[in-house]
């Protein structure tokens, strides 16, 4: 399988996944800034956090999605749709982290079973992915 330099990325999967980690390492490797989906939910204020409306949440994300690169992670999916239309190829990360999410995040995904990719386990992405 030829492995691609992909210019938009978007890690979706349980809290405590790994996603964070991945798409920094993902962001320094291939020089493609990275969003966590949080903080396009939540504004961050010295007086904590307050959540964005969904109108500006939106914005925030159509204008991160406007951009010829991005990565974008977080357990968000059901507002992010649109993301997913713009992938070429789609991975499953960390498929052993269970978690009551998975059902769900799997329905959702399954629209997109023509670009899926289930990685059995972190060490594959470096066959699909070229750094």
């Amino acid at each position: 399988m030829d492995r691609v330099k992909p210019h938009r990325i978007h890690i979706i999967g349980p809290v405590g996944s790994g996603k964070s980690t991945l798409a920094r390492n993902l962001s320094s490797s291939l020089d493609i800034p990275y969003y966590e989906l949080d903080n396009i939910v939540w504004r961050r204020t010295e007086g904590g956090d307050v959540r964005n409306s969904v109108e500006d949440r939106d914005q925030i994300l159509n204008n991160i999605l406007a951009s010829d690169k991005w990565i974008i992670e977080g357990v968000h999916h059901k507002w992010v749709m649109q993301s997913f239309e713009m992938l070429k190829k789609m991975y499953i990360w960390n498929y052993g982290h269970q978690r009551k999410e998975r059902p769900e995040i799997f329905t959702t995904l399954k629209p997109y079973q023509d670009k899926l990719l289930v990685l059995r386990d972190n060490s594959k992405l470096h066959k699909h992915i070229k750094l």
